[in-house]
């Protein structure tokens, strides 16, 4: 008698384990193709966060490797009659979840003050026209602030510096360097020597100029 219920012991685990072998085994199949198919659901997957390897940032933080999260878009119009204004907009956007204070040098937040844009025509660069202007250190009206998450604009017309009035196609691309991003409000204006500058990319824009 003992040796049978040992007997039937051993057999129903063994049972057990071969009938679990299969749904495991199902699982990772399921999970495999969800994979391939781009649609795997959160029980299928890992989804929990792993701060170093995501590229997005935790609230109230930002890569100081990589320095604060922003980018910048430029926009212009399709063409553009020669001898008009060609203006095109520059916006800077904050993504971290913190405001920033960016110095406004060499970007058209404070206007065209220098070869902050290469503009080419057919391929073939335009001069820049326009004033190089020489630096003491910044006050604290150079800094502009942009809140967590918004972004600032300015159109600017790149026909003042440039000499846009051949027909062609042209190409405008900013430089996409950003001198000075500080966190902290209070450490503003900070002196050359103590700028912290980040080089940001972002979307060249192309337009034509045609005879009017």
């Amino acid at each position: 008698m003992k040796i049978i219920i040992c007997f039937l012991t051993l057999f129903a685990l063994s049972s057990a384990c071969a009938s679990e072998r299969p749904i495991l085994n199902m699982h990772s199949e399921r999970e495999a193709r969800s994979l391939l198919r781009g649609q795997a659901s959160e029980s299928d997957i890992d989804t929990s966060l792993h701060v170093e390897d995501s590229p997005r940032l935790a609230a109230g933080s930002f890569n100081r490797k990589q320095g604060p999260q922003m980018r910048f878009t430029l926009d212009a119009q399709q063409s553009y009659a020669a001898g008009s204004p060609v203006a095109i907009r520059f916006t800077l956007e904050n993504l971290t979840a913190e405001p920033l204070y960016v110095l406004k040098w060499y970007t058209p937040l404070e206007g065209i003050k220098g070869r902050i844009f290469k503009v080419t025509r057919d391929g073939v660069e335009v001069l820049y026209e326009g004033p190089m202007v020489k630096r003491a250190n910044p006050v604290r009206d150079d800094y502009v602030r942009i809140g967590p998450g918004e972004s600032v604009s300015v159109a600017v017309d790149l026909s003042v510096v440039y000499d846009l009035t051949k027909p062609g196609e042209y190409r405008a691309e900013f430089s996409g360097r950003i001198y000075d991003v500080a966190v902290e409000e209070k450490t503003l204006p900070r002196t050359m020597d103590k700028h912290q500058g980040i080089d940001l990319t972002g979307n060249a824009v192309t337009f034509r100029v045609s005879r009017p």
